[in-house]
């Protein structure tokens, strides 16, 4: 019965993830809209932009809501950002191989669906894990 309350506790956080994961994706697309089309930023600096937004209301909500996690290390959102970068670069070897084989908008779909369970793996054990309790 253990293990049973043990996965449903981690399907539940999860899913958590997964939400913000969406709020946070929709937030970075409508600012690189913004400031690409109705601005007109260059695409790398509303890129920029609106990656690092994403990614800081990625940090925060799942910290509050998903992982409900308390640490006030100084370390654990320069954490989250270093995995967040290197998910982004495993992210674009993964495209580069892949868009060799099949539609680039397939591949994107593929990607995303491995980066999220390593996203939520890492970020569980590292960023909002025991270290940074």
């Amino acid at each position: 019965m253990m293990l049973v309350g043990w996965v449903a506790g981690l399907f539940k956080q999860f899913m958590k993830f997964f939400g913000v994961g969406i709020v946070s994706t929709l937030l970075d697309w409508a600012i690189f809209a913004l400031a690409f089309k109705l601005v007109g930023f260059p695409y790398w600096l509303a890129l920029i932009m609106s990656f690092a937004c994403g990614a800081i209301v990625n940090f925060l909500m799942n910290k509050k809501l998903t992982f409900q996690n308390k640490s006030k290390s100084p370390f654990q959102p320069l954490v989250f950002f270093i995995i967040a970068g290197f998910m982004l670069g495993i992210s674009l070897i993964l495209m580069s191989f892949l868009v060799k084989m099949m539609d680039a908008l397939i591949a994107r779909m593929i990607v995303t669906g491995i980066i999220f369970v390593i996203n939520f793996i890492v970020h569980k054990l590292i960023t909002f894990g025991r270290f940074f309790q």
